[in-house]
């Protein structure tokens, strides 16, 4: 072999090497293997949007807690859902590695995520979504209006729910009470009155979770479709 083939050979190596390094490591997020395994904190995630018919779920690891350094897990560790593997990526725009499956066509009731760690430690943890079905496609609110009670088909919510109504940037936190929501008027005072597509955001969000010493999350959302609300005086 030359001089330059043997040098061409060694830069080759040396690149392919190098991508296989940074598929786990970019300077962004760490290998979980090079971390203790009782400091990784876990996020699981289910979205459904009743909109495009599909749910998603996802799942972050990192460092110690929600806001520490992202990790990507590294062999033996892995991530499921249902029994099918979720694919990672890292997110720029979250910046975190993030790993996620879709199930488009599908609302999935009962949810079961089975994280191993690399020290072959399995955890399992479920959660069921539960759907807001308000069986409107127009909701009338009057600012003037004292309180503005809807009842919902589905589970009646538990005291680790909430419902928010989304307006475009506008978030709005609603009062429940088992299968009923309720629309104060004095909450929609800031809003101008109009015509606006509004979405209905059911959220259960629990730390009661399997993991180790920094423990973990989970969440489920349930999205309506857009109805429209018109705000008046």
């Amino acid at each position: 072999m030359t001089k330059l083939k043997r040098t061409f050979s060694l830069l080759v190596v040396s690149i392919g090497i190098s991508l296989c390094l940074a598929a786990c490591h970019s300077g962004k997020y760490e290998k979980s293997d090079t971390v203790e395994q009782r400091i990784i904190f876990p996020q699981y995630s289910v979205i459904y949007d009743d909109a495009t018919q599909s749910t998603t779920v996802s799942a972050v690891f990192s460092v110690n807690n929600p806001a520490g350094r992202s990790l990507c897990l590294s062999k033996p560790s892995s991530i499921t859902c249902n029994g099918e593997k979720l694919n990672g990526k890292f997110d720029s725009e979250s910046k975190q590695y993030t790993y996620s499956l879709p199930f488009n066509g599908q609302f999935i009731e009962n949810i079961m995520f089975e994280y191993t760690n690399n020290n072959e430690r399995v955890f399992r943890n479920d959660v069921a979504l539960h759907k807001l079905d308000l069986g409107v496609d127009h909701l009338n609110i009057s600012k003037s209006s004292d309180i503005t009670h809807i009842s919902f088909t589905g589970k009646p919510l538990s005291d680790e729910e909430t419902v928010e109504l989304y307006l475009g940037d506008d978030m709005i936190s609603l009062m429940t009470q088992g299968n009923r929501i309720m629309l104060s008027g004095e909450q929609f005072q800031e809003i101008a009155e109009g015509v606006y597509d509004g979405v209905f955001v059911r959220t259960l969000l629990s730390s009661d979770i399997q993991s180790l010493d920094r423990g973990g999350s989970i969440s489920a959302q349930y999205k309506t479709k857009k109805i429209k609300i018109s705000i008046t005086a």
